[in-house]
């Protein structure tokens, strides 16, 4: 599995939602930031929304 770079993503965390770049190393969240600016496969979906939960 490769590393794959959501940019825009919506995240939504305690109530409140913000846009970041989330980066996934094999299946799991490495990085989340404003910009990620790494080589790896980029997604451009209209709209995906990241839900955080214990």
């Amino acid at each position: 599995m490769s590393k794959r770079i959501i940019k825009n993503a919506q995240l939504v965390n305690e109530g409140k939602v913000y846009s970041a770049d989330v980066l996934i190393n094999e299946g799991r969240i490495e990085k989340i930031d404003s910009v990620i600016d790494e080589s790896g496969e980029k997604n451009k979906w209209r709209k995906i929304y990241i839900y955080f939960q214990e």
